[in-house]
């Protein structure tokens, strides 16, 4: 005799997580590309001039706007990301609940009995 098992409802995570996320990954994006476009543009600045005092000011400018570009894409992903784990260990947890592998899963516990 089997036993029914109620379907439980699953939370639907992954469309919350993707919604916006393409406008985040174009603008993260071309905030990298500015960024290292500017970076290279200094570089090759150092290489043909060397390096001053103004010059230095600017390198130390460019590498604050680097920095501050990194942690504003990073908080600007974030919310996918956690979103998007939070998907991945669902189906995680999904895959191990049925593991032959994994203690008290069903079929470790039918082959115990």
């Amino acid at each position: 005799m089997s036993k029914k098992v109620e379907k439980k409802e699953t939370p639907n995570v992954l469309l919350p997580a993707m919604k916006g996320i393409e406008e985040v990954l174009v603008r993260n994006e071309q905030i990298g590309l500015d960024c290292r476009m500017a970076g290279e543009q200094l570089w090759k600045q150092i290489d043909t001039h060397g390096v001053d005092e103004i010059v230095a000011d600017e390198v130390r400018a460019y590498l604050f706007r680097a920095a501050n570009e990194v942690q504003q894409m990073m908080a600007a992903r974030k919310p996918f990301t956690d979103r998007l784990r939070a998907v991945c260990t669902q189906f995680t947890a999904l895959e191990n609940a049925i593991d032959p592998k994994k203690n008290m899963s069903p079929a470790i516990v039918a082959t115990a009995h």
